[in-house]
């Protein structure tokens, strides 16, 4: 909320300063030159500042909540593998047990 105060506050200073300042200037950028009154240059100046800067703020904010969504998968990758492993163990029949032969019970072979 705070930001859209001072962004309000700002577009007021640069429309009372472009409606006080409302001679016409020579544009020239690169190879192009134009002549407009200074409130236009000056609206436009801050209407490319603002997209620039929106593009940039959107920009980092889709990488920061990409990473964070590639750091949950990450650590929910180690939860869900402990949580298989007890099922795995639990559903896995033991293994075959052998009967222990005593030693007075010796068979010989027949023939």
């Amino acid at each position: 909320m705070a930001a859209v105060v001072f962004s309000l506050a700002i577009l007021l200073v640069v429309v009372l300063f472009s409606v006080q300042n409302a001679l016409p200037v020579s544009v020239t950028f690169l190879s192009w030159t134009f002549q407009a009154s200074l409130a236009v240059v000056m609206f436009l100046s801050v209407l490319a500042g603002l997209l620039v800067g929106s593009l940039i703020t959107v920009t980092i904010m889709f990488r920061r909540s990409r990473r964070k969504r590639a750091a949950a998968r990450e650590a929910e990758r180690p939860m869900q593998t402990a949580q298989q492993q007890p099922r795995q163990t639990q559903t896995a029949s033991p293994p075959p047990q052998q009967q222990p032969q005593s030693p007075t019970s010796t068979q010989t072979p027949s023939r």
